[in-house]
């Protein structure tokens, strides 16, 4: 019965010594801090706004733009143009007048063929066309014409006439010939030969290109 008394009284000594050592606790449990929701935002926003200062200090300065003023366009002065004006052939009167002569022979020269410019010792045919103006005929069994003066273009020296040729008509005369192998202007005449008499001069003009 002792025995058992003691050991009851051992567990209630071994639980009061348990208990005196655990901490007391307060009456009451501190409060909870109050959590501000708007916080983490108040933080991201200041966060944002100091990022932004720093990315402002760090960029270069924008440069003032400047206005441009009106500069008035430069006058320009229109320069000469130069025209190029090509002679036109200018084709002979259908009816041409003819002067008129007391002289038995007199003619008239009407053109003078070739007018345009010629190769070197190109060949090619002289043309005059004449107007008898003169009081006689000229008759192709005694008529003749040749050459007289100037540069040696022709062939052959002198040709028969090709017809009769009353007062007041024409004739177309042709001669045979060569242009000089060197370039230039050349000139040579022909007359028409009535027996011994010697009249309308034929004068003809060439250029050799170069």
């Amino acid at each position: 019965m002792h025995g058992r008394n003691r050991k009851i009284i051992s567990l209630l000594v071994g639980l009061m010594w348990m208990f005196a050592c655990v901490p007391s606790f307060g009456t009451s449990a501190p409060p909870i801090p109050t959590f501000d929701v708007n916080a983490p935002l108040t933080v991201i926003v200041q966060t944002a706004e100091a990022a932004a200062v720093q990315t402002k200090r760090a960029m270069p300065p924008t440069p003032t733009p400047t206005l441009a003023t009106n500069t008035p366009f430069p006058t320009i002065t229109p320069s000469p143009t130069v025209l190029f004006v090509l002679p036109t052939a200018t084709p002979l009167p259908t009816e041409t007048k003819l002067l008129r002569s007391n002289d038995d022979l007199a003619c008239q020269v009407l053109s003078a063929e070739p007018t345009e410019t010629l190769k070197p010792s190109q060949k090619f045919t002289a043309k005059w066309t004449l107007a008898n103006i003169g009081r006689s005929a000229w008759d192709a069994n005694s008529a003749d014409y040749l050459y007289i003066d100037g540069y040696r273009l022709h062939i052959q020296d002198g040709y028969d006439f090709p017809a009769n040729v009353s007062p007041g008509n024409t004739v177309e005369l042709r001669v045979g010939m060569q242009a000089p192998p060197s370039p230039g202007k050349y000139s040579t005449f022909w007359v028409i030969r009535m027996g011994k008499t010697y009249f309308c001069k034929m004068q003809l003009d060439i250029n050799v290109a170069q």
